[in-house]
C-alpha cells in the first residue's frame, strides 16, 4: 500500500469523465491496490471520502468513510468504511 498524492482543483483529470469500471475490472489486482492506496490515503488526510480521481486515477470509484460524532465535517452519524464503483 501507498498513499498517493492528492491532486488539485485545476488539473486535467479532475476535469475529464472518469471511465466506468466493469466487473473483471472490480477483480483486477490494480482495483485492488488502488483501493487499499486510497484507503491509506484517506487515513492520512484525515478527510472522509476520496475518489479515485482525486488521486489521479480516471475511473468511477470512491471511498468514504465516518468515525461519527462531532468533527470538522459536523455532527455525522458513523459510516464504516464503503467503496462506491460506478
Amino acid at each position: 500500500m501507498a498513499i498517493r498524492k492528492i491532486i488539485r482543483m485545476g488539473h486535467p483529470t479532475l476535469r475529464t469523465p472518469a471511465r466506468p469500471l466493469t466487473k473483471s475490472d472490480l477483480k483486477s489486482p490494480e482495483i485492488a491496490r488502488l483501493v487499499d492506496d486510497m484507503i491509506e490515503t484517506l487515513a492520512d488526510s484525515g478527510g472522509i471520502g476520496l475518489a479515485a480521481p482525486q488521486v489521479n486515477e480516471s475511473v468511477r470509484l470512491a471511498i468514504i468513510e465516518i468515525d461519527g460524532g462531532p468533527s470538522r465535517y459536523g455532527d455525522t452519524p458513523a459510516m464504516p468504511l464503503t467503496v462506491f464503483v460506478n
